[in-house]
């Protein structure tokens, strides 16, 4: 039942994502799911394999929720909240960030909840905080990216 939850869900977010009306062009989109994919996963891993705080049932159905967990869902719903930002002001950018992040936390509670993951000296708040802080890294560094692409733009003409 787990892992049919989380493919609908990763299948909802991938439409999602693909519907909406994106601010972002092509190559920042590219660039931030790389950068997502990239940090979530090493972030994962270290948590996992290295500081072992998250222990990963090796279960094989319980083993791909994680998979999608970090593969998918979660940068996918980062690249939607991060095109969903320009839309809105400053008070609501926030509160679209928070539920963001409440949201995707969330699904890993439900990991938690399920025996996906469990937790050894590990808290939730450290969990919403790398999440917090993985949203303001990338929309920084894709902040940083866009400046150098208008750069090299101009600099090329």
């Amino acid at each position: 039942m787990e892992l049919v939850v989380f493919i609908d869900i990763a299948i909802v977010l991938v439409i999602m994502f693909f519907v909406m009306k994106k601010y972002l062009n092509f190559l920042e989109n590219v660039f931030r799911i790389l950068l997502l994919e990239f940090i979530f996963t090493s972030y994962c891993a270290i948590l996992s394999i290295n500081f072992e705080v998250w222990k990963v049932d090796k279960a094989f159905h319980l083993y791909y929720c994680f998979a999608l967990y970090e593969v998918m869902i979660v940068p996918i719903a980062m690249l939607i909240i991060l095109n969903l930002l320009p839309f809105f002001k400053t008070l609501k950018k926030v509160m679209i960030s928070l539920l963001g992040i409440l949201v995707i936390y969330m699904m890993e509670f439900l990991m938690v909840q399920w025996g996906i993951i469990t937790y050894q000296g590990w808290h939730a708040w450290q969990s919403v905080l790398s999440l917090l802080s993985l949203l303001i890294g990338v929309h920084t560094f894709s902040y940083l990216f866009s400046k150098l692409v208008i750069y090299e733009v101009k600099e090329n003409q």
